[in-house]
């Protein structure tokens, strides 16, 4: 995945952790566990991966990634998930 500033262009990574939900529904407390690698921060490139015992049951969910350095916390995507 990519990080987009809001003119398009990369979100430099550097210096931030992610952090994140995979939730049901937007506001709710159903909140499935994720991992969060930056894999190209100076191009804003990340993955994001469940682990492999996790069952999910519905066919879609939400997320949202959040880029974290300090006591700075920015939204960087969310959006949803398609289970086939």
């Amino acid at each position: 995945m990519s990080a987009l500033d809001k003119n398009s262009q990369p979100l430099n990574l550097t210096g931030y952790t992610l952090s994140g939900n995979i939730l049901e529904y937007y506001n709710t407390h159903k909140i499935y566990p994720a991992s969060y690698t930056v894999t190209d921060s100076v191009n804003g490139k990340y993955t994001i991966s469940l682990d492999d015992t996790i069952v999910l049951t519905r066919p879609r969910y939400v997320y949202e990634v959040f880029a974290v350095s300090g006591a700075q916390k920015i939204k960087i995507h969310m959006g949803h998930i398609l289970v086939e």
